[in-house]
């Protein structure tokens, strides 16, 4: 009796079940909205001096305050897809191989 090994199994599957969600135009704009709304909130609370006029604007914090919630916005909606679409085929264990992110943050939690 033979067993077909990981790479075996991933092989033989059909099409869809090898190609995950990636991202997309709709998660980078709901990104760059949320990122948009928290970005101006963090640097309206962090930098009121430069609101005022009395202080230049520091451009790393500035930066930083967009980018940030950009990428964590991103990163999770990329892994929620992912999940989603793993639990819609219903294909669970070691038959999809899933990458280091997904699997960081499929923890379960509700």
């Amino acid at each position: 009796m033979t067993t077909m090994t990981e790479n075996e199994t991933i092989k033989e599957q059909p099409r869809t079940l090898r190609r995950l969600p990636s991202v997309n135009r709709t998660m980078i704009l709901r990104a760059a909205i949320v990122a948009a709304v928290i970005g101006g909130i963090l640097t309206l609370v962090n930098q009121p001096d430069w609101f005022a006029g009395s202080a230049p604007a520091e451009i790393l914090p500035l930066a930083l305050a967009f980018l940030i919630p950009f990428g964590v916005v991103l990163i999770s909606q990329v892994a929620g897809a992912r999940r989603a679409f793993i639990d819609s085929v219903g294909c669970a264990g070691p038959a999809i191989r899933e990458g280091f992110i997904t699997t960081t943050f499929s923890h379960g939690i509700p």
